[in-house]
């Protein structure tokens, strides 16, 4: 069997594309998704919106991987990926906003260079969305949250999840003032999206 990469988004298969077809049109079990694989470098993307009521910043980390995926597709509920995050790639467009956002006073990225998302709890959440439960460990504090994705593009296999978390949870950078208009807001929203990778069946 060739081996394929397996990203947090291969759980989707067992929701959405529960068969694949065959050449003469009659449906065939998808295959499933190696457990061990692991990728590294992702096909997608994670990407935040923080903004003051002067300014609006719309950044992405781009350096992220796999660390580990279990996938079982038979009982996807089983599953469970993690993500890590290197927090130093942080990008802004603005080089000196992003040294700033990478000091003590907000990621501090000196003393947590990574951040890591737990992945467990897949479930299907409607018609072409599955939703997961997101363990987050960053900046030495652990949060969990649920996250639904969605279908976007069904030829290209994409699916993209969008929820908003609050900073202050996580201890980055100080609390709101609204006294102040360039007080970041308490809420960031948190954008991640992803292809599925093309499964191999096993060679007869």
């Amino acid at each position: 069997m060739q081996r394929v990469p397996a990203t947090v988004l291969a759980v989707a298969i067992a929701f959405l594309s529960p068969v694949a077809a065959r050449a003469d049109g009659t449906a065939a079990p998808a295959a499933a998704a190696p457990a061990t694989a692991v990728d590294a470098a992702p096909p997608g993307s994670i990407r935040f919106v923080a903004q003051n009521r002067v300014a609006t910043a719309d950044g992405q980390f781009r350096r992220w991987k796999i660390a580990s995926a279990k996938i079982d597709e038979q009982h996807p509920e089983n599953s469970e990926v993690e993500v890590v995050v290197d927090l130093a790639s942080i990008d802004t467009a603005n080089q000196k906003r992003d040294d700033h956002l990478r000091n003590p006073d907000f990621f501090d990225t000196s003393r947590f260079p990574t951040a890591t998302a737990r992945l467990r709890g897949f479930r299907p959440a409607g018609p072409d969305r599955f939703a997961v439960d997101v363990e987050l460990d960053l900046h030495g504090t652990k949060k969990t949250f649920p996250m639904e994705f969605r279908l976007t593009d069904r030829a290209a296999r994409r699916y993209a999840a969008e929820t908003k978390i609050r900073r202050t949870d996580f201890g980055i950078g100080a609390p709101h003032s609204s006294l102040n208009p360039l007080s970041i807001d308490e809420e960031v929203v948190l954008r991640v999206e992803g292809t599925v990778p093309t499964v191999s069946a096993p060679a007869p």
